[in-house]
């Protein structure tokens, strides 16, 4: 599933090889949407049975650390989103700074996501998977830009948009092997993953969905995103 969100990179980058960008209060619902779904995981997936097992010191520890390890991928290399708007002055080493960035960034994600695959509940797993996916579409479009004004041929940028975003699935192998092999390590997994992906939502999806003046839009898929995972997790268990 991990794979599946990583290539949706590869998604993004699609309308900007053909020159067709999708209506952007439509990136804007399913980014709302996505958000939505990652909180709802957040809260009653990672963060309740997380306490169910551990004190609440341990919790909020790890999910402390999953929040810094973000906030330092996001502010070591800059981000994606900075150089979306670079015009033909774009620099080669700018161009390419978006991909780059995005892999570094990529990387903590899947292990948020890989740990929880590997305490053993799948359907988190893949709800996560699923919002993260969303999450990486239009930033997908914010690596492939800067990159066709560098090169000459269409399929290099499409390439290298998938490539940044295959970095994730090895970051999720690491988070299931390493919480596989250390049983005692889930509960501080779970808060790690629920600390990363929280500044995931507060950081980036929620102010990039807003960023176009469809607040209402996007706030409406965060609520249904919400709902429908809270109603998903009430079935499954």
């Amino acid at each position: 599933e991990d794979l599946a969100a990583g290539l949706a990179t590869g998604i993004g980058a699609l309308p900007i090889i053909v020159r067709r960008k999708p209506e952007r209060r439509i990136i804007d619902f399913w980014m709302g949407f996505a958000a939505g779904v990652m909180l709802a995981v957040i809260m009653l997936s990672l963060l309740v049975p997380a306490l169910e097992v551990a004190g609440v010191w341990v919790v909020s520890g790890s999910f402390a650390v999953g929040a810094i390890v973000l906030f330092l991928a996001d502010h070591i290399v800059p981000h994606v989103h900075d150089s979306r708007h670079e015009g033909r002055e774009t620099t080669r080493k700018g161009a390419w700074l978006p991909a780059i960035a995005m892999a570094i960034h990529n990387f903590p994600e899947g292990v948020a996501v890989g740990v929880a695959f590997g305490s053993g509940d799948i359907a988190t797993g893949f709800a996560i998977a699923l919002a993260i996916g969303l999450h990486n579409i239009p930033e997908g479009m914010a690596i492939c830009a800067p990159l066709t004004i560098e090169c000459e041929s269409r399929s290099k940028p499409f390439i290298y948009s998938i490539l940044a975003g295959l970095v994730e699935p090895v970051g999720a192998v690491i988070g299931v092997i390493l919480v596989s092999s250390i049983a005692g390590l889930i509960p501080f997994g779970l808060g790690f993953a629920a600390g990363a992906m929280i500044y995931v939502v507060s950081d980036e999806m929620v102010p990039e969905s807003h960023s176009a003046g469809h607040e209402s839009i996007a706030t409406t898929g965060l609520i249904i995103g919400f709902i429908l995972m809270m109603v998903m997790e009430a079935i499954i268990a």
